[in-house]
């Protein structure tokens, strides 16, 4: 199926890919859910101020995949259902795209959190980019990270520069 789905997508039983001009979105406090497996060449979009998308399958996210995700500032630790925007992976999934996340409130004054934004069984890192994101505080970024299953996105400082005397005293 190549086809562009509702940001009120409900459940689908077959396999879904979504061409480069379409838009895949979830649900918004429930979660909208695929059981085969997803190619993304366009936008995904889990939820409707803030969703969960369950996929059954594997995801297989390309170099044109752009991620558009919703995060609340004051839930980092929230998975999903109207908090956060997060799919669910139960099969592999290739990582791989533009990530663009909205802050639901501002992320002024946050110094520190970790939003999940995909669950996975099984990954194929090919570098997520991060695009459009939430302005921070000074001395922090946005990092992304994978491990236990997850695809994080955290908050960390920025690495102290290098002090130009202390560089002058090696040599």
């Amino acid at each position: 199926i190549a086809a562009s789905c509702p940001a009120a997508l409900v459940s689908v039983a077959t396999a879904v890919t979504v061409g480069t001009d379409g838009t895949l979105g979830g649900g918004s406090s429930t979660s909208g859910s695929i059981a085969g497996n997803v190619t993304v060449n366009g936008t995904l979009s889990p939820g409707n101020s803030a969703g969960t998308l369950a996929l059954g399958g594997n995801l297989l996210l390309n170099s044109s995949a752009m991620l558009n995700w919703e995060l609340d500032a004051t839930a980092p630790l929230t998975l999903g259902l109207g908090a956060n925007d997060l799919v669910t992976v139960g099969g592999l999934l290739t990582l791989d795209g533009t990530l663009n996340v909205t802050g639901l409130n501002s992320f002024a004054g946050v110094n520190s959190g970790s939003w999940t934004l995909l669950t996975y069984g099984s990954l194929v890192d090919n570098t997520l980019t991060l695009g459009s994101m939430p302005t921070l505080d000074s001395g922090l970024h946005w990092e992304l990270s994978t491990g236990d299953g997850r695809v994080n996105l955290n908050i960390v400082p920025e690495p102290p520069a290098p002090l130009p005397g202390a560089i002058g005293l090696l040599m």
